[in-house]
């Protein structure tokens, strides 16, 4: 298995994305952080590990603060700009209060 990110994905880590799909729809409106590239699956294509402040359910039904998601499942949130157009940038990602 290749662990080369392809060029053409709608996330990258360290982006705040929106899920807005799931195997079962629960996690559809969860805010999360793309972590790392997990792999190309046979049907979905790029899988990413990602992480919510919030408990997500994992596509085998486990509960916690980390899943994997499709790159077509999250659409990222762009960055907050100021009123000059320049991109307020976040200097931590989120911390998860355990």
């Amino acid at each position: 298995m290749s662990h080369m990110i392809p060029e053409k994905t709608r996330v990258k880590p360290g982006d705040m994305a929106r899920v807005i799909k799931s195997h079962d729809g629960i996690n559809v409106g969860i805010e999360v952080e793309v972590c790392s590239f997990q792999g190309m699956h046979s049907k979905l294509g790029v899988i990413w590990r990602c992480r919510a402040r919030q408990e997500i359910v994992t596509y085998m039904g486990g509960v916690g603060h980390f899943a994997d998601f499709a790159d077509d499942w999250l659409l990222k949130i762009e960055p907050p700009t100021n009123n000059d157009n320049t991109a307020i940038r976040r200097t931590k990602p989120f911390e998860l209060a355990l």
